[in-house]
């Protein structure tokens, strides 16, 4: 078995977790009891090792739970839900000072943030932040411009309440407690595209996750199946209904079959011990946080070799699982964290060299 990551022993936090977020070596953390804490993780020149540090604690954060956080880390913005209303604050000020409160997402329960990044030609970073927020049965769409969240039109009916949802590019991946469905949302009406079921003989949590730019990947029974959503794009020359109404995925399918050659990646599907609770990609790994354990499996491996890198067992209790920057993932239960550091990709190349596992020592080499 080969080792991809290390684990440091894990800190005991003194509030009860409800969400988290990453970003470089600094994690964010929304407590049951509406306490919001951020801390960074430094290197101990003493030890070689790394040490948690508390930066911020803001007790009076809200009065409920924070049911989730997200981060833009270049604007130092922090969306948080709590009480069913999306805030945006300011992360690096004392006591995280409230921009803006979206006053029409009352009644929330998830969000998923968009975020595209350019570069001009004189090296300045420009951001484009979208929004989509799940209020009861129904998905709102919004953009940031001027520290507030301006609405789109785009406002889509649901045929029930989503547990999770993800943006990327021009769709929307919701997931419901028994299936998913996407939305392309590249024309005047959001066209459906449905999906499959989120288990053929369970009740499991969906879970989505973007891995690649127009790819999501999504727990299906004990799999992670692959949603390359550019298949599913369809052309408004198609029809006059083209963009209304449910699509099946074989008839999207084929009308852009081309497409398909277009992918950087073979992503397939891959097979876990159980159905995973949150999953993360870290290139070229998909790491998974099943009970009381982390899978980390890689896509394409050599038959011989198998898709499973490596089992990291005892995080009881685990709850949560993100990804703070490349090799650098942090994991939660209610009371626990445990930061989990990728060994150093000389000291992997070397090892899987040794095992000939040549495909993977090359993959890692070029996400280097």
């Amino acid at each position: 078995m080969h080792d991809a990551y290390i684990v440091y022993p894990p800190e005991k936090i003194s509030v009860q977790i409800e969400s988290m977020t990453g970003f470089d070596n600094k994690l964010i953390l929304g407590t049951r009891q509406g306490h919001l804490l951020m801390y960074s993780f430094e290197t101990n020149a003493e030890t070689n090792k790394l040490d948690l540090q508390l930066l911020q604690y803001d007790k009076n954060f809200s009065k409920k739970p924070i049911t989730q956080i997200d981060v833009i880390p270049e604007y130092t913005l922090l969306f948080s839900l709590t009480d069913g209303l999306l805030n945006v604050n300011d992360f690096s000020r004392h006591g995280f000072p409230l921009i803006h409160s979206a006053q029409r997402t009352k009644g929330a329960n998830v969000f998923a943030l968009d975020i595209k990044r350019s570069k001009s030609l004189t090296s300045e970073i420009k951001i484009v932040c979208r929004v989509c927020v799940a209020v009861k049965r129904k998905l709102q769409c919004y953009y940031w411009k001027q520290n507030e969240l301006l609405s789109l039109d785009s406002e889509i009916d649901l045929n029930d309440v989503p547990k999770t949802v993800a943006w990327n590019n021009n769709f929307i991946c919701v997931g419901y407690k028994t299936e998913y469905v996407l939305y392309d949302m590249s024309a005047s009406q959001p066209r459906k595209v449905d999906l499959f079921p989120t288990s053929s003989s369970k009740t499991i949590e969906p879970c989505i996750t973007l891995i690649e730019d127009s790819v999501f990947a999504v727990v299906k029974d004990e799999f992670l199946i692959t949603i390359y959503t550019e298949k599913y794009r369809v052309d408004d020359r198609d029809g006059p209904n083209s963009m209304s109404g449910s699509v099946k995925p074989a008839d999207a399918l084929a009308t852009v079959k081309a497409d398909a050659a277009k992918r950087t990646m073979n992503l397939k599907s891959l097979i876990w011990s159980e159905p995973f609770q949150c999953l993360v990609w870290d290139e070229p790994y998909a790491v998974g946080l099943i009970n009381d354990a982390i899978e980390v499996r890689v896509f394409d491996n050599v038959q011989e070799k198998g898709t499973l890198i490596q089992t990291i067992p005892q995080l009881q209790k685990a709850r949560f699982l993100v990804r703070g920057k490349q090799g650098l993932l942090y994991a939660a239960s209610v009371s626990h964290l445990w930061c989990i550091q990728a060994v150093d990709i000389s000291k992997q190349r070397e090892h899987l060299l040794q095992e000939e596992n040549f495909q993977l020592a090359l993959k890692l080499t070029v996400s280097s």
